[in-house]
């Protein structure tokens, strides 16, 4: 979710600052105009407002709470956030969404290391990116991490981008540059959680310990997993 959406639906029954107010007026000079509790509207029941237009900046006890009270109320309100901030939403639901969001029945995902193990690697990467989205009839999704190395070959040579997905943990960006990102995640566990069960068929090029989780999880979910055993790597049983 988010962040400013939580923050939003934690105030909702909290006390609103008119936006008329000097109080109001204040936060906009300080450039904090767009905090949730400036957003106040008269026509939905979200609070009681505080500070009326024209009167002057007023104290804490505006708020109708004693100094003690207000810190708990704030500590309360903080604690919320964090819990919300770190709530992980089930990998299997993630992917579910993801997979309607893409519109397609079929997820080929390919994974990969970061880095080559092997200079032939590249070349492969960078054929399978162009055969497979030539040859996948649509509305076949090819995805990926959107790492450098055999992800970024692949992505780039890829013939039909409006098919190719990124997933990618929040407020990053994919490395090809082509493509659509997904965020989906907080961190790259995560990341490798949702992987592993979105796909219906997995295609491997070397691979550290990451890629032979995800592989893992992948089988284990009924998905056709394919490993490129002569790259080497997790693609050759070595973790």
């Amino acid at each position: 979710m988010i962040a400013t959406d939580v923050v939003r639906r934690l105030l909702r029954q909290h006390p609103k600052l008119h936006p008329d107010s000097a109080a109001a007026g204040e936060f906009r000079s300080l450039g904090l105009g767009n905090l949730p509790f400036l957003e106040a509207d008269e026509n939905q029941p979200w609070g009681c407002f505080v500070d009326s237009p024209g009167e002057p900046l007023s104290p804490l006890p505006a708020f109708g709470l004693s100094p003690s009270k207000a810190a708990d109320h704030f500590n309360s309100t903080t604690d919320l956030l964090l819990a919300e901030a770190n709530r992980r939403d089930d990998p299997a639901d993630v992917a579910a969404t993801l997979k309607r969001r893409m519109g397609s029945d079929m997820v080929v995902c390919f994974l990969s290391s970061m880095k080559f193990r092997s200079p032939e690697s590249e070349a492969l990467a960078a054929a399978l990116g162009k055969y497979l989205s030539q040859a996948l009839p649509p509305p076949t999704a090819l995805v990926c991490s959107g790492q450098p190395g055999a992800q970024r070959a692949f992505s780039k040579n890829c013939k039909d981008d409006s098919r190719l997905w990124h997933l990618v943990p929040y407020g990053q960006t994919s490395d090809s540059g082509v493509g659509q990102d997904l965020p989906c995640c907080h961190d790259a566990e995560e990341q490798r959680a949702v992987m592993g069960r979105l796909g219906d068929v997995y295609i491997t090029i070397e691979g550290g310990p990451g890629v032979a989780e995800e592989a893992s999880l992948a089988a284990e979910n009924g998905a056709f997993v394919l490993p490129l055993q002569r790259s080497g790597g997790a693609s050759d049983g070595m973790f």
